[in-house]
């Protein structure tokens, strides 16, 4: 595993060069990917230590139909099989949406020439609709109505135009900087009592680097409510 995110194994050169993926995203890729063998080898082994444990094979047959295929809590039946099969189309298709995320990058923006702040402005928007297709493809495959999913959504909307007006309007904000960009990775700017060399620009807030190296995280409606220079 450890091989995604080391540039001599064949997985990593593989990765990087068909794919486009820097060495940071192959190393966060080993993490979830462990996590899903050691669970496929517990759920694997659990049976044989049981078995030697003293239990039948039809009770432990039993257990892992009810925990895999479904149970009954009152009139609601859990599956833990369709929740698991969820995460996992969740992952997939986050994983698929990074892969293509990178080689976006590296096979059609850096080879048109795109300058680096509006590929980082691309590259951002892919990465959150995503996300926002994998959470999509997550609750369908898990048999929630998406109909019944907007009107919740519409009803919590209201609680967080109330509960969360800052982090909404961060979130706006980055969306108008990201789509008119008055301001560029690269740029030296000066906003909220600091001055620095804007080094990354996501839909929450906006990362600078001052002159004495320190990176300060800015929230984006400072660049669009107060006086930027």
């Amino acid at each position: 595993m450890q091989g995604l995110g080391d540039d001599s194994a064949a997985a990593g050169r593989w990765l990087k060069e068909r794919v486009g993926l820097e060495q940071r995203r192959r190393e966060q890729l080993v993490l979830p990917i462990g996590l899903c063998l050691k669970f496929a080898v517990l759920v694997l082994s659990v049976p044989l230590i049981l078995l030697q444990w003293g239990y039948r094979w039809p009770d432990i047959y039993d257990w892992y139909s009810q925990l895999f295929f479904g149970f009954h809590v009152g009139n609601t039946q859990v599956s833990f099989a369709v929740l698991l099969a969820s995460l996992i189309v969740f992952g997939l298709a986050y994983a698929a949406a990074r892969l293509f995320q990178g080689w976006l990058d590296a096979h059609v923006l850096k080879p048109a020439g795109i300058s680096g702040g509006v590929r980082d402005s691309i590259r951002t928007g892919v990465g959150y609709v995503g996300i926002v297709i994998a959470a999509l493809a997550a609750f369908s495959y898990a048999g929630f109505n998406l109909s019944n999913l907007a009107i919740l959504a519409g009803a919590l909307s209201v609680g967080i135009g109330f509960g969360l007006q800052s982090v909404v309007n961060n979130f706006v904000s980055g969306l108008i900087l990201l789509a008119e960009r008055p301001i560029k990775v690269g740029d030296l700017v000066v906003v909220g009592g600091e001055e620095g060399y804007v080094r990354k620009i996501s839909v929450r807030s906006t990362e600078v680097e001052t002159s004495e190296r320190a990176r300060v995280l800015i929230p984006n409606s400072y660049f669009i409510t107060e006086k930027v220079k």
